[in-house]
């Protein structure tokens, strides 16, 4: 009993960290960020932009007549602004560094600002944490997405991105963020895919379209989702349709449902080696652009 006890207890964990979500350096880039936090980030001001759709084939690099910033880093600028702040804040380890301050009253994400790689050495957050821009639904306007540079751990050259913000009410919105257990990744193919674990024997992979009516601006498409049972019986469950993935039950078996393991593995990792390039800017970038 109590092992059923813990494996509700394990799944309602894993099913609550994704609700609560919305969502090495080279000596050239390490003296980059030595000059770039020597320039106090209240020195910036948010340019006045209206918010339209882009037309241009490029759009992330359509350039604006406001120096060198394109069109869409003028867009976001108010949440650009606001991240630099906090990892300018985070590096030079100023009083004004405060996790909460920014991750509780400003709700900027957590895994960005606050990365576990730099709890002890906070060198080279402006040169590895990364923004670019896409069009997620084909709506004409690109989303910001953020995220980690490099490295072998959810890097966004691999297509993965712990917060998008999108447009709405002609207002930066933060859509869905992610974490180090619960991560999001664009894939190649138009669709945005979460891979989650809260254990060996809890893990999911979904896969999602990004439609800014449902919440967190993701549609569910397709789910598989591992359970265990008090008598240490482990399963897969995979389950298609929106309608069926926001009425499930999770802490029950469905034998419908119910597929191979081996099947749901390789299609997760199939899924999570979809990424697609992202192309990031990091923040000594956005700094510069700023002046």
């Amino acid at each position: 009993m109590k092992t059923a006890k813990a494996a509700a207890l394990l799944a309602v964990i894993l099913l609550f960290s994704f609700t609560v979500l919305f969502g090495g350096c080279s000596a050239n880039n390490a003296a980059a960020e030595t000059e770039a936090s020597q320039q106090p980030p209240e020195a910036m001001s948010t340019p006045d932009v209206t918010v339209e759709s882009d037309t241009s084939e490029d759009k992330g690099a359509g350039k604006s007549n406001a120096g060198s910033m394109s069109v869409d880093e003028q867009r976001y600028a108010s949440v650009l602004d606001l991240y630099y702040q906090a990892l300018y804040a985070h590096l030079a380890g100023t009083a004004d560094w405060d996790r909460d301050k920014y991750v509780v009253e400003r709700g900027l994400a957590e895994c960005i600002v606050n990365p576990y790689w730099a709890w002890e050495n906070s060198d080279g957050l402006l040169s590895r944490i990364g923004y670019s821009f896409r069009d997620l639904n084909g709506d004409g306007t690109n989303e910001l997405l953020l995220g980690w540079i490099g490295g072998d751990f959810c890097p966004m050259e691999d297509g993965y991105a712990l917060a998008v913000y999108t447009i709405k009410n002609r207002q930066p919105l933060l859509a869905f963020q992610g974490q180090e257990r619960d991560r999001f990744l664009i894939g190649d193919d138009g669709y945005v895919y979460r891979s989650g674990s809260s254990g060996a024997a809890y893990s999911e992979y979904e896969k999602y379209r990004f439609h800014p009516e449902w919440q967190y601006c993701l549609e569910p498409v397709e789910l598989f989702y591992s359970q265990i049972d008090e008598d240490n019986h482990f399963w897969w469950e995979h389950v298609v349709g929106a309608e069926q993935i926001m009425g499930l039950q999770r802490l029950e078996r469905h034998e419908e449902y119910v597929v191979d393991s081996d099947f749901a593995m390789e299609t997760g990792k199939i899924w999570t080696s979809s990424g697609v390039n992202l192309r990031p800017s990091n923040f000594l970038v956005y700094a510069a652009k700023r002046g």
